[in-house]
């Protein structure tokens, strides 16, 4: 069966990647005809902390999306509390900010649409490669295609492509409680560890608020149960309530493809999430434009994207691979880093660390060591 539509440039899924990789690639090739195509109508939920740190608010400005944040308030505090009871709170170089999925991706999908992506609703059942281009559903037919389809990607799966697995998986659950937090906060517990329970305050009353660990620490039995009694336990939030919902998160520790043919992946669907604070959106962000631009400038846009995201960053996940298997070791005291981070300046290069593209810097090392002596003094 022939192609019905031969574009330019296909890209399958419509959040923070997908549309972010369909807004650059506009803004670098105007006269690109660019397809957008998503299974859900939007707007539509996603699981999802909702959390924008400083390097994600950067990305949409980029974009030249930072109007999707409208009225939303900033939020200036960031608060990380330790499962020995310490915490610290402070006020990242940047303000942070928290939106509700449905209406950020919805946002960044009427953006695309305003320079011209043809958004439609359509899932994928069909892909095939060969030396010339992409064929999907037997309909569409580019010489590259993005996918954005997220942790459960199709694309992945239809192109034989490997998923996380192990120590590099995690599941979370997530709800909406009504809550008076005004930061950002992110704790750490000692049940099913390493983990962490959150509460982000989403501007109308409510706050996001959920709990997520490693999907190797659940019980092979009743995995969904324990998430869901965790959350209610370290959120305050009542166990069958309706917003509850669970989502897992492929860790950058996973080292997935991102890449196959001449399919290239991005965001979640490439395993991009901080397997320290379970960010995502920010990498989903830059690995949608990075992927545009190799493919609007590169002559090799396969090799070109893979070099240019290294670039950005391998050092990077390097430094949160070695931290979380240092988690997972129990070689890292969680009490020392709060302590650590009682110094602004080892609190900052933690939040380019969790949030961002930071590395482990001496004074990350320093600041844990000097926490850790501290710790012992506490008798923690």
């Amino acid at each position: 069966m022939p192609v019905s539509r031969k574009i330019d440039l296909l890209i399958i899924g419509g959040g923070p990647a997908g549309a972010g990789a369909a807004i650059h690639a506009k803004q670098l090739r105007p006269d690109w005809q660019v397809v957008l195509i998503d299974k859900d109508e939007f707007p539509r939920d996603k699981v999802c902390g909702d959390g924008l740190g400083p390097h994600a608010v950067n990305e949409m400005s980029r974009l030249g999306a930072d109007g999707v944040l409208g009225e939303h308030l900033p939020i200036h505090s960031l608060r990380l509390d330790g499962p020995g009871g310490l915490y610290l709170e402070d006020q990242p170089y940047k303000p942070l900010y928290a939106l509700r999925r449905f209406e950020l991706d919805a946002g960044l999908v009427r953006c695309a649409q305003e320079l011209g992506v043809e958004v439609l609703v359509e899932r994928v059942d069909s892909i095939s490669t060969d030396s010339t281009g992409v064929t999907v559903n037997d309909v569409w037919r580019a010489p590259f295609v993005i996918a954005a389809d997220g942790a459960n990607s199709r694309t992945r799966r239809l192109c034989g492509l490997p998923f996380a697995s192990g120590h590099d998986l995690a599941f979370s659950v997530r709800g909406y409680l009504r809550s008076d937090v005004t930061a950002l906060t992110i704790t750490w517990q000692k049940r099913f560890a390493p983990s962490y329970s959150w509460a982000f305050p989403v501007g109308d009353g409510y706050a996001n608020v959920g709990f997520g660990c490693l999907k190797s620490a659940l019980p092979e039995k009743g995995s969904k149960p324990a998430l869901w009694e965790a959350a209610a336990e370290f959120t305050g939030i009542d166990a069958t309530d309706s917003t509850l919902r669970a989502h897992h998160l492929p860790f950058s520790s996973a080292r997935l493809e991102r890449s196959s043919g001449r399919v290239l992946f991005v965001g979640d669907s490439a395993g991009l999430i901080n397997p320290l604070s379970g960010e995502g959106i920010y990498y989903a962000l830059a690995s949608g434009r990075l992927a545009a631009s190799a493919l609007a400038l590169e002559a090799d846009p396969i090799v070109g994207y893979s070099r240019n995201l290294n670039r950005e960053f391998r050092s990077h996940f390097r430094s949160t691979s070695l931290c979380a298997a240092a988690l997972h070791l129990g070689i890292i005291n969680l009490d020392a880093v709060i302590l650590a981070g009682q110094d602004h300046k080892v609190f900052e290069d933690l939040v380019e660390l969790m949030l961002g593209d930071g590395t482990v810097t001496p004074t990350i090392v320093t600041g844990i060591l000097g926490g850790w002596l501290k710790a012992i003094r506490r008798g923690g």
